[in-house]
């Protein structure tokens, strides 16, 4: 039964009420989770410590400094898992009838997709998207992709701000900084991306702290890479 609020009530009879209303029956709060929140809540604003999040987290990270938490990865596609040998993002973007009948399956490496699966399963991490497809397609057509192509794995690891928005005239660094400056939380990060699209990256403070691989125009991510991916992806000691 709902019980309306009745300003006239005062001291014992009050608190009976409220105590009657909030806690559930046959559970009752024990007493020293009562001093508890009432220590909490005369605590000042000041000594209650706030997660670092964004700016003041990606700070703490160029100097080396990461907390525990679910990796991040930054995903770019061109000369990383696609080497455009034979097929590339141009022939994914034709009209259905147009496309080979084998693009699906011979659109990525094969050795770079068995390096990018090996990482999502043994980290799990959230992916961020970098590559340029992204001007033309949307979080569901890239779902549809990864179905076709045998990447179904990483659509459950896409992070709810799934892209990042490369404006005109910046680089490939500049978007990610934006991002991370929104978003980041402390945790673990990886760039992976290339030598030619990764613009800003080789002078990026990622790059002095070992958090970014960069593959070779068609060579792509492979097994010589996977040190440095551990290394940037493993959890804090």
């Amino acid at each position: 039964m709902a019980v309306e609020p009745r300003s006239h009530l005062v001291g014992d009879e009050r608190n009976a009420l409220l105590t009657s209303s909030s806690e559930p029956a046959g559970l009752p709060v024990r007493s020293c989770d009562r001093q508890a929140g009432s220590l909490h809540s005369r605590l000042r604003p000041s000594m209650t410590r706030k997660p670092l999040h964004g700016k003041s987290a990606l700070t703490r990270l160029y100097r080396g400094v990461v907390q525990a938490g679910r990796p991040l990865v930054f995903l770019d596609f061109d000369d990383v898992i696609c080497l455009g040998d034979p097929y590339s993002g141009y022939d994914v973007f034709q009209p259905v009838s147009e496309r080979p009948i084998d693009l699906w399956k011979k659109l990525w490496s094969n050795e770079s997709t068995t390096v990018l699966l090996s990482l999502a399963r043994e980290f799990r991490p959230h992916l961020i998207l970098t590559t340029s497809w992204i001007r033309l397609m949307e979080r569901d057509g890239f779902v549809e992709l990864f179905a076709a192509t045998g990447l179904h794995e990483l659509t459950p690891l896409l992070h709810p701000h799934w892209q990042t928005i490369q404006r005109p005239g910046t680089s490939r660094w500049s978007a990610i900084e934006r991002w991370l400056a929104a978003h980041y939380e402390g945790q673990p990060v990886l760039i992976l991306d290339d030598w030619i699209s990764g613009t800003g990256l080789a002078d990026s403070p990622m790059y002095r702290i070992d958090r970014v691989v960069l593959c070779q125009a068609n060579v792509g991510l492979t097994h010589d890479h996977l040190p440095a991916i551990h290394k940037a992806l493993s959890q804090p000691a």
